[in-house]
């Protein structure tokens, strides 16, 4: 019944979608060629054979960590004839969604055609849980969830929200956070212009609105005590670079924007890079990284990991919701990794010490890749052994994957993941339904066991 009526109504949506998009091209707000992708019109011939279909919900993030070339990628609408068409254009043999939002018609329809999916970094906020949980949505998120071939959520608290709306036992298993596998990427490549200054330079990355000034504020008092300082902004949504520089201005500043590819100069306050895909260039640029969506009431924090993996001396601020599990964690590493600071004042402060002491500034650089390193190993490992039993193996052998297995049903070698228990503690939530990449919980696989009911989360015993 929930189903019918979701896809009902978002079917008559189509025309007014259409028209909304339509208008955004003619304003410029749109890919001029590429835009009709966003309704499942291809821009591009299917590759001949196998093709993994991965669904991100940050752009910047999968091509960052994906390295994949811009002209792979592409956006588009959740209405049933733009999935319909992206389905039957691409006929992807497997779907891996990760950091993404979970949308009804593309996961049923993509099960009713027997794709097997997996769900990486998967999280249900408290506020999800609830407003999930309601009666009349609590079937649909059940059909979702059970389209599922395999389910690696981020804590125990996590997976049991999950079996009760619905997703079964059998296809839940631990891999470990893989922000922490993201954040170690191998590109070493650095941007060019920062290469040529000889100035002192940090880097404000993925700032919401609100953050830029308090940025501009630290920016004015570090330049009374080093004029040659220079700062790099990179906000969250680069959309918003016109407000942002006409912000910077008022308070005298002068900026710089990547996007049109103006040059830095000796005079150059503030280098806005409002580009996508480019933050571990810039991670590897600075030695310094606040990273933002921490500074103010409200925000929820975004992954530390990414800019420490880069070796860069990390600052955060105090409002981290679930990231506030990553900052323990790497802590509990290496204290030095992370340094978490409670106002611009102290963040002008924390930024002015690492400037004056060298020293301590590398051994903050060190400490924070090596607690990167730590945190991230094994990781990639567990992700594709589960992929491979779980989705991978199905294709290779021609069959398909079920989207779900009995109950306490173990793999063909006997191996599962056991479940361990975690505090579950967590900082301010945002309000998402589904949303992935928030937390950490770290479980080895214990060979010989499997999952029985699972539900109160430390359920593991022998295989029989």
């Amino acid at each position: 019944m929930e189903r019918a009526l979701y896809t009902s109504i978002s079917a008559a949506l189509e025309p007014l979608v259409m028209a909304h998009l339509f208008s955004r091209k003619c304003r410029g707000l749109e890919h001029p060629t590429r835009w009709k992708e966003r309704l499942g019109y291809p821009s591009l011939p299917r590759p001949s054979g196998t093709l993994i279909w991965f669904h991100a919900v940050s752009l910047g993030r999968f091509l960052s960590s994906s390295q994949c070339p811009p002209e792979q990628t592409f956006s588009w609408c959740n209405l049933p004839a733009a999935v319909d068409r992206f389905l039957s254009h691409w006929k992807p043999q497997a779907g891996i969604f990760m950091e993404s939002e979970l949308w009804p018609n593309l996961l049923l329809s993509s099960s009713s055609r027997k794709i097997p999916m997996a769900l990486l970094n998967a999280r249900v906020s408290e506020k999800s849980f609830i407003r999930w949980s309601r009666f009349t949505s609590k079937s649909l998120v059940g059909e979702m969830l059970g389209s599922f071939s395999l389910i690696c959520p981020l804590s125990t608290n996590d997976a049991i929200h999950l079996q009760l709306l619905g997703a079964s036992p059998g296809v839940i298993h631990f891999s470990g956070n893989s922000k922490y596998a993201w954040g170690a990427s191998q590109d070493k490549s650095q941007v060019e212009d920062l290469l040529l200054m000889k100035r002192k330079v940090w880097l404000a990355s993925s700032t919401h609105a609100g953050e830029e000034e308090v940025i501009a504020e630290v920016h004015l008092t570090l330049k009374r005590t080093f004029p040659e300082i220079l700062t790099i902004l990179a906000p969250r949504q680069p959309s918003r670079a016109e407000s942002i520089i006409m912000m910077l201005r008022t308070h005298g500043l002068k900026v710089a924007q990547r996007s049109i590819n103006e040059n830095i100069c000796l005079n150059t306050d503030i280098y806005l890079a409002d580009t996508v895909g480019e933050l571990t260039r810039l991670y590897n640029s600075v030695p310094i990284a606040v990273v933002g969506g921490s500074l103010l009431k409200g925000l929820a924090g975004h992954n530390m990991a990414e800019a420490a993996a880069c070796g860069c001396a990390v600052l955060t601020g105090t409002h981290l919701g679930h990231f506030s599990k990553m900052l323990k964690e790497m802590q509990s590493i290496s204290p030095l990794s992370i340094l978490q600071v409670s106002s611009a004042d102290s963040l002008a402060s924390a930024l002015m010490e690492l400037f004056s002491d060298e020293g301590g500034l590398r051994l903050r650089r060190k400490a924070a890749k090596a607690a990167s390193t730590t945190a991230a190993a094994g990781i990639i490992d567990n992700i594709f052994k589960l992929l491979e039993l779980n989705i991978f193996q199905g294709i290779a052998m021609g069959g398909e994957v079920s989207a779900a297995t009995r109950d306490g049903e173990c793999s063909e070698d006997g191996s599962s993941s056991r479940w361990k228990k975690d505090d579950d503690s967590q900082g301010p939530e945002e309000d998402e339904d589904l949303r992935l990449g928030r937390g950490t919980d770290h479980v080895q696989e214990v060979p010989g066991y499997c999952q029985a009911q699972g539900l109160a989360g430390d359920v593991a015993g022998p295989c029989p």
